[in-house]
């Protein structure tokens, strides 16, 4: 399984369900990229500065996308970045992807 469209794919399903599919293509084209394991605490920056504390709305969904994906149940805690998690996909699919 390819992490990086899997985390790309999370997103996009994310950010559509949650800003609608017009409001999603424009985050993408300010924030300029789409997510993937190298580029997650970037990716967390920019949602930050477009839109402040309800990025953690985002990132939340995003982490619950990526459990139902993974068939996991990675914890979502207060103060963990999107980052983290995604390392802990990583650990878990094998440091391969």
């Amino acid at each position: 399984m390819d992490l990086d469209r899997v985390l790309s794919n999370c997103a996009a399903q994310v950010f559509g369900e949650i800003l609608g599919e017009s409001c999603a293509k424009a985050i993408y084209y300010h924030i300029g990229m789409d997510l993937s394991a190298e580029n997650a605490g970037q990716f967390s920056e920019e949602l930050e500065r477009i839109f402040g504390i309800g990025a953690d709305v985002l990132e939340t969904g995003i982490i619950e996308e990526l459990n139902l994906q993974f068939g996991q149940r990675i914890p979502v805690k207060k103060g963990i970045r999107l980052a983290d998690y995604i390392y802990q996909i990583q650990e878990f699919v094998g440091s391969d992807n």
